[in-house]
């Protein structure tokens, strides 16, 4: 059994248990850094982004959080919204038309985005 200083171990946000740098691994959707027992080796997706599901009505923080995203403006209304929640986060995927897609996270309770990806056909671009 390995013993890990407290500055060397992260708690995962998908499932809420600590895990050292070796067990860590970046989600290729979302970007946040997640326990490698939550990736899925195939996609590189965690367990939350492998789960977003359309949405019709976005809450209103997360329609806040995407006007931060996408510069103010905000999505349109007719744009396809998918969200998961997993233990700390809620994880939104944005339609940006022209098959462009920004990725973003809320922590619970907040309606600043934590982190956001931006995907393009040209690959994806980590912002926070």
């Amino acid at each position: 059994m390995a013993f890990f200083a407290s500055d060397e171990v992260e708690e995962c946000p998908v499932c809420g248990k600590d895990a050292c740098a070796a067990h860590r691994a970046p989600c290729g959707h979302c970007g946040r850094q997640v326990c490698t027992a939550d990736l899925a080796q195939q996609s590189r997706r965690c367990a939350t982004c492998t789960q977003l599901v359309a949405i019709a009505d976005p809450p209103e923080e997360v329609v806040t959080a995407a006007r931060a995203v996408t510069g103010g403006a905000g999505p349109k209304a007719s744009r396809a919204w998918r969200m998961a929640r997993d233990r700390s986060h809620l994880v939104v995927e944005v339609d940006l038309g022209l098959k462009r897609k920004a990725v973003f996270t809320l922590r619970h309770g907040t309606t600043a985005p934590e982190s956001v990806v931006k995907h393009s056909l040209l690959g994806s671009k980590r912002r926070q």
